[in-house]
């Protein structure tokens, strides 16, 4: 399995969204699996089949019709400006810049798999040294980064990226 776990108020762009689902449940279940081709392997950051660790925060799905009203998110929304329409807000966000308050393990968490961890399925058939890019949206200098792991491990190379 594949593990995304926030570590600021951070946006994941996706190219689409399913507009029916409740905006912090997983929105595939969990016999949806992303299939590595030719050592490429793409999923769509809103297609993740659990969440947890939700105490603190929550990944909240965005699109034109499901925007969240969770507090405080001192943006508005960026829907229009995002991948196909639809993306993934960690929130509540109350650390965008240097002089908010940092409170680890509530608006922080250097630890990976602490807080907010999102989960995919994936199937990798060529082993081999994998890359990950995120295309993602930060509006402050705080607002900026995740941890990504793999079959419940976190390696030190997917910390803090």
């Amino acid at each position: 399995m594949w593990y995304l776990d926030q570590l600021c108020g951070l946006f994941l762009t996706a190219l689409c969204f399913a507009p029916d689902i409740g905006l912090s449940q997983p929105t595939v279940d969990e016999t949806v699996v992303f299939a590595e081709e030719n050592g490429l392997l793409a999923v769509e950051a809103e297609h993740f089949f659990a969440q947890r660790k939700m105490q603190e925060r929550s990944f909240y799905l965005q699109a034109p019709h499901n925007e969240v009203d969770v507090k405080p998110d001192g943006d508005p929304s960026h829907v229009l400006g995002a991948s196909g329409g639809a993306y993934l807000e960690s929130l509540p966000d109350t650390r965008r810049t240097h002089a908010d308050k940092l409170t680890r393990g509530v608006n922080f968490s250097p630890e990976p798999g602490k807080m907010a961890v999102l989960t995919y399925k994936v199937h990798v058939k060529n082993p081999g040294r994998y890359y990950v890019w995120v295309r993602a949206y930060s509006t402050g200098s705080e607002d900026n980064g995740l941890h990504v792991g793999l079959d419940g491990k976190w390696p030190e190379s997917g910390q803090r990226l």
